[in-house]
């Protein structure tokens, strides 16, 4: 019975790891950010699907204006399997932020 429970136990952690494999993951692989006319931030972001299976994800957007407030925005995602997709994501920063010429800090990743 020992026995069994080992060959039971070793396939059971080979299925997990093709499972993760056919699933795959969503990843930012790039990202860069603009300012807008109107003193706005957008946010644009490379993903990646590393499954072959078409998969859907938030992509979480974040500018952390220096001596200010942290904005994030939120966007619905879906990335064909095996594929890089490019999505932007716009913030708006409050007029009396953008009036003083801001600094910040931006981030973009997968929830």
């Amino acid at each position: 019975m020992v026995g069994m429970t080992a060959l039971f136990s070793g396939c059971a952690g080979i299925l997990e790891e093709a499972d993760k494999a056919v699933s795959g993951e969503l990843k930012v692989v790039s990202r860069d950010s603009r300012n807008t006319a109107m003193g706005n931030v957008e946010i644009g972001a490379q993903i990646q699907n590393t499954g072959s299976d078409s998969k859907s994800g938030t992509l979480v957007a974040q500018v952390d204006v220096e001596g200010g407030d942290t904005h994030t925005q939120r966007k619905s995602v879906t990335v064909p399997g095996d594929q890089l997709r490019s999505y932007t994501v716009s913030i708006d920063i409050p007029m009396s932020d953008s009036l003083t010429g801001f600094e910040y800090r931006y981030d973009a990743w997968i929830q």
